[in-house]
């Protein structure tokens, strides 16, 4: 089932040079190499700019494009 490939957990990681620590759940994908969910967008105060195809991540410590 689709469940059985689903792993979670907790851990540092990085985003370009933003470094913090993430909720993550790990799922094969066929469409996309990446999925950033809501958690994880309020909690680096990440906001797209679709016109430059990019991610700001706007965290007082650590922020980047």
């Amino acid at each position: 089932s689709f469940h059985d490939g689903l792993r979670s957990g907790s851990r540092q990681d990085q985003v370009g040079p933003w470094l913090g620590k993430c909720n993550f759940t790990v799922c094969t994908l066929d469409d996309f190499d990446v999925m950033l969910d809501m958690e994880f967008l309020i909690q680096a105060k990440a906001t797209f700019w679709s016109h430059l195809k990019s991610l700001m991540i706007l965290d007082e410590k650590m922020s980047c494009l």
